[in-house]
């Protein structure tokens, strides 16, 4: 007792210690007062300052650590002074918090790397960077404005801080902090544009910045992450400090200004940010964070989307705890205060009659919160439902709220279930145990207890275990198959598999090709992939490393998603890949464009067998991550087969449950479903 007391005390000593250590820094850019030769209209960024500065004292930031870089001083050369300096300030592996904020205008500029999926790179406009001079105008003129020779291109181009070289600074400052530091970037500018609405000040808008004859290389690219430094090897991910995102506006969009309390213009993103935080709960996650924000941003700057990324979602806020977050569903529009449609479908187990929970947006544990309202489907697409609540919940935006799947429901054919041959010195069911089992097998609509099984239960070591009849995998573990609830659990992540192994619809216009190609001596090699494609079928042996290719040979723009289903009736997911930063927005592929997804090396590794490559292929933006198995429910001892490199992807999922689909017709399709298949044998 002594020695647990002494432990427990040396615990709190220690958390004390690391609590008074940490420390908090901000570095705040703000640029609005752009000369005007250069090309870039005024803007409200000095409004921001103060609103962000104050913002960050009342969260115990002290003034002394708020470091402002403004207009003339916020040149290229300054913005990369201030980022080295604030490298240099913070101590190694403090596990100190840094939040650093932009205000300012953004421009595409023509890439420089071939690292961009759309060819033109992400930039911050600082003080001195133009589009264009006197001189290169004139001359531009002269040729019949045929826009910026490569020199003259070269030369302004050089004063726009581009988003590979902030992302170098991001990496090195979160390798400097360590894996308990947090960063925090709020970008509040435009990312790219063509036009303006309306009479709001824009923070960006211009065309693209690039020079005559530029042609955007969209033929091999790796990935359109914001900020991350393409050199960075991924596998010291968890030795660096976990970031946040958090822009105004997608790539695509304008950001426009607001007013702020005083009715001067200001940032959206910065106003939204510091109307949040005047009523934030302890133990507020980033995710709930920008929940918030999107809600602000919709009712001042409607029709602009601010964008969430990084790996710190789950966190509380400035360098606090990770949250496990429970898979949930985002509400896309409020139809009236009874009717709600959510960004998930029959996919998703949210076919017509499945019941569903409201909850406040931030909620991680449903059964800890009590429910808005209850809500029952109406009508579903693929990836869309539509739901009557019993009550008004009273939020006024989408963002507001998070679903939870009560009661998933879809339509398949019954899955059989049986009791497994009872093996030499393994237990058998007393009969008492079995009709147990029985009358709970019963129980639940989606069971038969007649014809072949499709899976098998059996006692186990202290666990009864589910396996797959066909070839005897275990599918899952369950305490007890006496225990209604866990079995119908585990049945219809089972009637998940199945319907997904024979879901296949194909649109001519709406279409991928899938290659997975192999990677020898660290590079992927195209003369082995052929070597290793037999007919419609890959063949692999334990070990073998792959990456995805992937092109659009439709007429559609399209997002792909994949999922990875394996022997043993788990689920993997390729992509979408939050714990490998591709996210559903990264996803998208223009008509003729190929992506090579070569920074993520994929390690094939047991269950032996068929494996399904399952491809989606839609016109809208998706997420199917959440269709993964829970690693808690896997039969697998935690091996993930294919996915063994890319182990806690599952832990991750938030935008969609974990429930079954139904089976849906070519006509409710919103694109193309369709498998690729390969077989992975023992190395000989």
């Amino acid at each position: 007792m002594k020695t647990r007391l002494m432990l427990s005390l040396l615990a709190l000593f220690f958390t004390v210690s690391v609590a008074q250590a940490q420390k908090k820094h901000a570095l705040i850019f703000a640029i609005g007062d752009y000369p005007e030769d250069g090309g870039w209209g005024k803007i409200s960024s000095a409004q921001d300052v103060g609103y962000i500065k104050n913002t960050l004292l009342k969260q115990g930031f002290p003034d002394a650590n708020i470091k402002t870089v403004a207009e003339a001083s916020a040149t290229k050369e300054g913005i990369e002074t201030a980022l080295k300096n604030l490298i240099a300030s913070v101590d190694a592996n403090s596990n100190d918090v840094v939040v650093i904020h932009f205000s300012s205008h953004g421009e595409q500029i023509a890439d420089n790397n071939g690292d961009e999926a759309d060819g033109y790179d992400e930039a911050i406009v600082s003080y001195n960077a133009a589009l264009y001079t006197k001189e290169t105008e004139k001359e531009a003129l002269a040729r019949g404005n045929k826009g910026l020779n490569r020199a003259e291109f070269d030369k302004l181009q050089a004063n726009y801080f581009r988003d590979d070289e902030f992302g170098t600074y991001i990496q090195q400052l979160r390798a400097k902090l360590g894996k308990g530091g947090d960063v925090v970037v709020f970008m509040d500018n435009c990312h790219s544009g063509s036009g303006t609405r309306g009479s709001a000040k824009v923070r960006g808008g211009k065309g693209a910045l690039t020079y005559e004859g530029y042609k955007p290389d969209v033929k091999k690219t790796t990935g359109d992450e914001v900020f991350k430094d393409a050199s960075t090897a991924r596998g010291n991910e968890n030795e660096l400090a976990s970031y946040v995102v958090i822009s105004a506006a997608q790539a695509s969009e304008l950001n426009y200004e607001t007013t702020g309390d005083d009715n001067v213009g200001m940032g959206s993103l910065t106003y939204a940010v510091s109307k949040v935080f005047e009523n934030l709960k302890p133990g507020t996650t980033y995710r709930t964070l920008f929940a918030k924000i999107q809600a602000i941003m919709n009712e001042k700057v409607p029709g602009q989307h601010p964008v969430l990324e990084g790996n710190g979602l789950e966190r509380e806020l400035f360098g606090g705890k990770f949250v496990k977050q429970e898979p949930f569903i985002y509400v896309d529009k409020i139809n009236n205060p009874l009717e709600i449609e959510v960004k998930a479908g029959s996919f998703a187990g949210l076919s017509a009659g499945a019941k569903v929970n409201v909850y406040p947006a931030g909620t991680t544990d449903p059964s800890k919160v009590i429910a808005l309202a209850k809500g029952v489907v109406t009508k579903a697409t693929n990836y869309k439902a539509t739901i009557k609540l019993d009550k008004p919940t009273k939020a006024t935006q989408a963002a507001l709220l998070y679903v939870f799947i009560a009661e998933p429901l879809f339509n398949t054919k019954p899955i059989v279930v049986g009791f497994a041959p009872v093996a030499r010195g393994n237990v058998a069911y007393t009969s008492t145990e079995t009709a147990q089992i029985t009358a709970a097998l019963k129980k639940i609509p989606l069971v038969s207890l007649v014809g072949t099984p499709d899976l098998l239960i059996g006692k186990g070591d202290g666990k009864d275990t589910i396996s797959v009849a066909s070839n005897g995998y275990r599918f899952t573990d369950i305490t007890s198959a006496t225990d209604t609830i866990a079995l119908k659990s585990a049945i219809n992540r089972f009637a998940q598999y199945q319907l997904l192994q024979k879901l296949v619809f194909r649109d001519s216009n709406i279409m991928a090709q899938v290659k997975l190609i192999p990677i020898v001596n660290g590079k992927p090699d195209e003369t082995v992939m052929n070597a290793k494609f037999d007919d419609r079928t890959y063949n692999f042996v334990d070990g073998d490393k792959v990456m995805l290719w992937i092109k659009n040979t439709g007429k559609k723009a399209v997002y792909v998603n994949i999922l990875d289903l394996q022997p043993n009736g788990i689920i993997n997911t390729f992509l979408p890949n939050v714990a490998q930063e591709i996210y559903p927005a990264d996803l998208k592929i223009e008509p003729g464009q190929t992506r090579t997804f070569d920074k993520y090396e994929i390690e094939l590794g047991e269950p032996f067998g068929t494996e399904v490559l399952k491809v989606f292929v839609t016109t809208k933006e998706i997420n199917l991550e959440g269709l993964a198995t829970p690693k808690t429910a896997r039969g697998d001892s935690g091996k993930k087969g294919v996915l063994s490199i890319l182990e806690g992807l599952v832990d991750q999922s938030s935008s969609v449950t974990t429930r079954g689909p139904k089976v849906v017709s070519v006509k409710e399709a919103e694109g193309s479903v369709y498998n690729i298949l390969y077989i992975l044998k023992p190395k000989q």
